[in-house]
């Protein structure tokens, strides 16, 4: 299990194994690394993996290169003790569209990536596939503090979030 992290006002950051340095990146290798850690079961491997990224990064008219990088993030990602942890928990969601609305009226709509409740308190975790993550640092933690303010809001039960960079 993991521990969780507590320091005011920011959220932990975790990485994979991945090799990043070469690795392929922009918009569409990230969403091919989001759609295929969507499909894929939780506890998929080698074949059924490769299958799927396959077939995604088809679809999204990917490169040889976007496929293979996208196959090793995707199986190192399934390996990440945190994806370990949502294997074990009671509920899991994935791709989830939430919409809250906050006391200043502001709307906050979004899409979460992974979100699992395991011993009473709702982990949300948000995949990113930067190669250096720090530059959009601030963005992501405020997007994913607005999915756990909005998951803890409708769970009634205590959220935390977390970065994987992937």
């Amino acid at each position: 299990e993991l521990p969780p992290v507590e320091v005011p006002g920011v959220l932990p950051l975790e990485r994979t194994t991945a090799v990043r340095e070469g690795r392929p990146s922009g918009r569409r290798f990230g969403e091919l690394v989001h759609a295929v850690l969507a499909m894929v079961p939780l506890d998929a491997e080698g074949e059924t993996v490769a299958a799927t990224t396959g077939v995604v990064a088809r679809q999204l008219g990917a490169t040889e290169d976007e496929r293979a990088a996208c196959l090793e993030a995707v199986t190192v990602a399934l390996a990440h003790p945190r994806l370990a942890a949502a294997r074990a928990a009671a509920v899991v969601r994935r791709e989830v569209s939430i919409v809250d609305h906050l006391d200043d009226g502001t709307i906050v709509e979004g899409v979460i990536d992974l979100a699992y409740e395991l011993d009473g308190t709702w982990w949300v975790v948000e995949f990113k596939t930067d190669l250096a993550i720090d530059a959009q640092r601030a963005r992501y933690e405020a997007q994913t503090q607005a999915y756990v303010r909005a998951i803890s809001a409708a769970a009634g039960q205590v959220a935390r979030g977390v970065l994987l960079n992937v």
